[in-house]
């Protein structure tokens, strides 16, 4: 394998699932890891899910991930 698959490309890839575990089941998302890129890339891709597959604008996605935040069913355990 050339290429090097992350996490985020994974939410992308399977976008359609990830956004019936978040919206439908309530699914959490636990993100541990480096603090460089790789937190913004996964709320990123995060939001490309449910821009795409959530049928949301830029900003309701972005209200919908702050919202997961505020509740708790995204965190980020993140260290540099």
């Amino acid at each position: 394998q050339e290429d090097k698959i992350y996490v985020q490309h994974k939410i992308i890839e399977y976008g359609h699932l990830v956004w019936e575990w978040i919206a439908h089941k309530q699914a959490r998302v636990y993100l541990a890891g480096n603090a460089k890129q790789v937190p913004e890339q996964v709320a990123d891709a995060l939001k490309t899910v449910f821009i795409k597959d959530g049928n949301m604008t830029n900003e309701q996605a972005d209200a919908y991930l702050r919202e997961m935040e505020r509740t708790k069913q995204f965190q980020r355990e993140t260290w540099s």
